[in-house]
């Protein structure tokens, strides 16, 4: 068996460039500035980023005591599980790329628009915050998260996060 650790979560570059991109999308909401723009986008904009972030965070933390005490939480790999996942998924992201299009004649410029601009931006919102979130955690409890995959030769047969302490100078 092999391990397979890389550091979790995205570098804080990232993070700026996502949160550069929010605020051009705000800019770009002020110079339109047209009520029923802004409130699609915010309403698409509020539902994506409230329901990801929240379950991302409320899942992290389900684990978190796990790893502050054991280092490590991992849990089976199991094939079938992901492969409806990604079905899923992508079948969502199907709907939420086509829809838009396909409603682009029976909705209003503002509203195609907004709803566009909301989902995308709630999308990258929740990325921002939610990787602020690990690092603001990782500051608390003085170490690094990492995401570990363990492997029984090609195939993966466990997934889940380690956390390591940083060493004291003392």
């Amino acid at each position: 068996m092999s391990e397979d650790r890389r550091r979790y979560g995205a570098k804080m570059l990232s993070v700026g460039f996502w949160l550069s991109m929010l605020l051009l999308s705000v800019l770009l909401l002020d110079l339109a500035f047209d009520f029923q723009l802004i409130a699609v986008w915010g309403l698409c904009f509020g539902v994506v980023f409230a329901v990801l972030t929240g379950s991302r965070i409320r899942k992290f933390n389900s684990v978190s005591e796990n790893l502050l005490s054991q280092g490590q939480e991992l849990s089976k790999y199991d094939y079938k599980t992901q492969h409806r996942k990604v079905m899923l998924i992508l079948a969502l992201a199907v709907v939420v790329i086509i829809a838009p299009f396909a409603l682009a004649g029976a909705l209003g410029a503002a509203i195609w628009f907004g709803s566009i601009l909301g989902l995308t931006d709630g999308w990258v919102g929740q990325l921002a915050v939610y990787n602020i979130y690990l690092r603001v955690w990782e500051r608390k409890y003085h170490g690094e998260l990492y995401s570990l995959n363990v492997w029984s030769g090609t195939k993966v047969t466990h997934t889940g996060l380690q956390f390591s302490r940083e060493m004291s100078n003392t």
